[in-house]
């Protein structure tokens, strides 16, 4: 299981839902409209298991995971909206790179690289909430 502290395994989780929501729609959705249904999604749920007092903290949280966290390589919101749509779209490897080097351990590299081999290896809660919602 994913240690719920770990902020890349949260971007990951956020990447899955948009991915999965491209999917459901494509053509009809922008990524800063993913990113923004996804991170809600995914509050929400941490919420529910009692990871944050309240969903509003929640989001917040989130969003710093995918921003400042990744901060010099991400430059603010539209920097991040900006690689994860040309890893959508463009099947770039910029945010693979980026989350790699924001890594803090060789397992969060590993899982990385797990991550954008496929998008479905991904261990733990992200991958068990896409279960659950089927």
């Amino acid at each position: 299981m994913l240690n719920n502290t770990d902020k890349i395994s949260d971007v990951l989780s956020i990447l899955l839902l948009m991915k999965d929501k491209s999917r459901k729609r494509p053509n009809s959705s922008n990524t800063t409209t993913l990113r923004i249904e996804a991170i809600k999604e995914f509050a929400d749920q941490e919420f529910q298991k009692g990871r944050y007092k309240n969903s509003r903290s929640a989001e917040y949280t989130l969003l710093d995971a995918c921003i400042r966290r990744l901060a010099p390589d991400i430059d603010g919101v539209q920097s991040f909206d900006w690689h994860a749509d040309q890893w959508l779209n463009h099947d770039s490897t910029s945010l693979r790179d980026i989350l790699v080097r924001r890594s803090n351990s060789r397992w969060q590299e590993q899982l990385v690289y797990q991550f954008f081999c496929g998008n479905e290896g991904l261990p733990g809660h992200a991958r068990i909430n896409r279960q659950q919602n089927r």
